[in-house]
């Protein structure tokens, strides 16, 4: 629940967002990898080539080709608990600005394409008694950032948004409304969009949206559906709109991952 809080004023009020962590309205589980996965990964590749966006269904496909025993328990893409892992593993959720700050961009487009030709190992501080990680990318301050950007990257450079472009008009018109924001959740959304969705959203939420992390990162819901709104869903004719509408629909994109954040 969001509390308001009535300023002297005839035409504003601010919206508090609360701190802990809402409890969650659907029963999701997130899939686990198995441990040292990410050393056996390096035939997934081509997920970060900004050139040539997959859908889900494809990257799906492709990794039950790859890895066929995880078929049965891994039913969102592989790269999101990668990545996800790798910064739980970089202590990344404890720095001011995660998903926010953008990190060096050469260092960057390095990683990206390390990553795109199929390398998810990043050394972390579990690593530094084992010799045998010479194989990964040293990491440095940056690092944790760049996984953070590479992390909203994947998502934002799918062929079709995880929340379907055909939904988008439908989400801009509810996003104040929780209620019908669970409704799409739950009714309108193909089941594998549902699980990438919920596999993000339930993430944030354990990991960002509590009193502790919240002090550390200064990533509270308003600043993360700020930086994730254009990950999850996007205009499918944003050219053909004028600048005012756009603006519009930005703010609406934002206040449905909020009201996401907060209820789902």
């Amino acid at each position: 629940m969001s509390f308001f809080f009535f300023v002297p004023s005839p035409f504003f009020f601010i919206v508090i967002f609360p701190l802990n962590r809402p409890s969650h309205h659907f029963n999701y589980a997130r899939p686990r990898l198995p441990d040292d996965f990410r050393k056996s990964a390096t035939n997934l590749k081509g997920l970060f080539d900004a050139n040539n966006r997959l859908t889900l269904d494809r990257i799906m496909h492709m990794q039950a080709e790859l890895f066929p025993s995880l078929t049965s328990s891994i039913d969102v893409p592989i790269a999101l608990l990668l990545l996800t892992d790798t910064l739980v593993a970089l202590e990344a959720l404890t720095l001011e600005g995660i998903f926010r700050v953008s990190g060096h961009e050469t260092e960057l487009i390095q990683l990206r394409q390390q990553l795109n030709d199929g390398n998810f190992g990043v050394e972390t501080p579990s690593d530094n008694n084992n010799s045998t990680t010479t194989s990964h990318n040293k990491a440095n301050n940056n690092t944790p950032h760049h996984i953070a950007n590479l992390f909203k990257e994947f998502l934002r450079n799918l062929k079709d948004p995880v929340i379907p472009s055909s939904l988008y008009e439908e989400c801009i018109k509810c996003a104040e409304d929780p209620r019908l924001v669970i409704k799409i959740v739950e009714d309108k959304l193909p089941p594998l969009n549902r699980r990438v969705l919920l596999f993000v959203i339930t993430w944030l939420q354990d990991h960002l949206l509590n009193e502790q992390a919240q002090r550390l990162t200064r990533m509270d819901t308003e600043n993360l559906s700020i930086v994730f709104a254009g990950c999850l869903l996007a205009s499918p004719n944003p050219d053909s709109m004028p600048m005012e509408e756009i603006l519009r629909n930005m703010q609406m994109q934002k206040r449905f991952v909020a009201s996401l954040l907060l209820s789902v």
